[in-house]
């Protein structure tokens, strides 16, 4: 079997570690939402990066012991910031169940998970164009984005029942209502991480 080359392992080893750290940095930065910190541009942005990165140095190791090479530039940039089609991507050729039930549950969660999957369509479109939504706007785009915080805002919502409305009313309460939506969406995404 083929070895990667010492510069192309460390630097994937690289990839794996910067997209591990801005999880870590995002996560805490979701727990620091509130109503005074509502700056979600940047949570979005450390999160798409953090899972694009992930996804594709996922891919790059699977792609070797495959292949026994790594994929060359234009496979890769060719999977762009998508990142359903990047989950796509590793759901039908590069993930493993091994015959095992874990594996099996991990791969279904991937499939199945209706909040995984909203989340990742979100963070996706972010990526592929609405990070850039209020230029087009301002500039009169015909080719607009959709409004990404609005879908975050009304996936958030969904999570929240009557007392957390009256929580959100509460200026002692309120935090524990965002504490509530941070810890979900982190534990989808660790799952997410965990099942891959």
């Amino acid at each position: 079997m083929s070895r990667i080359e010492n510069i192309k392992y460390f630097a994937l080893l690289e990839e794996f570690e910067t997209s591990s750290k801005l999880l870590k940095l995002v996560f805490g930065e979701l727990h620091n939402i509130n109503l005074d910190n509502d700056f979600y541009f940047l949570r979005f942005l450390l999160l798409s990066q953090a899972l694009e990165r992930f996804m594709k140095s996922y891919i790059c190791v699977v792609f070797f012991h495959k292949s026994n090479r790594l994929p060359d530039a234009g496979y890769v940039k060719g999977l762009g910031h998508d990142l359903e089609k990047l989950k796509d991507e590793i759901i039908k050729n590069y993930y493993y169940d091994f015959d095992r039930p874990q594996f099996k549950v991990d791969k279904e969660f991937i499939l199945e998970c209706n909040d995984l999957n909203e989340l990742i369509y979100i963070l996706s479109e972010f990526g592929k164009l609405s990070r850039y939504y209020n230029f087009d706007i301002i500039t009169g785009n015909t080719w607009i984005g959709i409004d990404t915080w609005e879908l975050w805002e009304k996936y958030e919502n969904r999570l929240l029942d009557k007392t957390d409305y009256q929580k959100l009313l509460n200026f002692e309460l309120d935090t524990e209502v965002y504490q509530k939506i941070s810890r979900h969406i982190i534990m989808v995404f660790e799952r997410f991480v965990s099942a891959l």
